[in-house]
């Protein structure tokens, strides 16, 4: 699941039965044999990221927070921060270790107040 395939009748049937919903890889996985870049080449997404100043993985958090009932693998709100931190230090060390955390720091600070609900209403309908 990701903003190019929302699967919005495989996620209400899943809601209806109690079947909990993960998004693994919600910026699209190049290299798989199942995944594409559809995600961040969306000249939709592009478009808006430039409007907002911000990276497209970065309008994506919020749109991704208001599936409230699933898991999405990317976001960072709903982990600590402070292990995160750590981890991203111990695995990458150094100076990549800081460009992970610089990273992860920025992304956890976007929120659905960031972006205007024009925004969210054009990513909300990529898929269809």
């Amino acid at each position: 699941m990701n903003v190019a395939w929302q699967q919005g009748n495989l996620r209400k049937f899943c809601q209806e039965k109690g079947i909990h919903v993960s998004a693994w890889s919600p910026l699209g996985a190049n290299g798989a044999s199942w995944g594409s870049l559809a995600v961040i080449d969306s000249p939709v997404l592009k478009d808006i990221a430039i409007a907002t100043g911000k990276s497209v993985a970065q309008i994506l958090k919020p749109f991704y927070e208001l599936i409230k009932s699933e898991t999405t693998m990317m976001r960072t709100a709903s982990q600590k921060w402070g292990y995160i931190r750590i981890m991203a230090g111990t695995i990458f060390g150094g100076i990549l270790g800081f460009y992970v955390m610089h990273r992860l720091e920025t992304n956890y600070k976007v929120s659905i107040a960031s972006l205007s609900s024009r925004l969210l209403v054009q990513v909300r309908y990529l898929s269809t």
